[in-house]
């Protein structure tokens, strides 16, 4: 099907798909991004994380997954990252 892409991510005309642009280290910039994707807090949410938490620093990695821990009902987040950046 067709989307649209604009500044803050693409939506698909699916029911319930948005892809959201945010830099992750910035929470009031996912905050906004999942805001104007529709997100609500109180519906089951998965976080999916594939190598990316291993390019933060840990303070920031900590955040981003107490950030969504701390406004999900109910919150699934998958993590799969490489035990260090040049790992193959």
């Amino acid at each position: 099907g067709a989307a649209c892409a604009g500044p803050r991510g693409i939506a698909s005309p699916s029911r319930g798909y948005h892809l959201a642009i945010a830099d992750v280290r910035d929470l009031e910039q996912c905050s906004g991004a999942l805001e104007d994707a529709g997100w609500d807090p109180s519906e089951p949410t998965l976080v999916l994380a594939e190598c990316v938490l291993v390019y933060l620093p840990p303070s920031d990695s900590a955040a981003l997954l107490s950030w969504f821990a701390s406004r999900c009902t109910h919150v699934a987040i998958v993590a799969y990252e490489q035990i260090g950046p040049r790992d193959a």
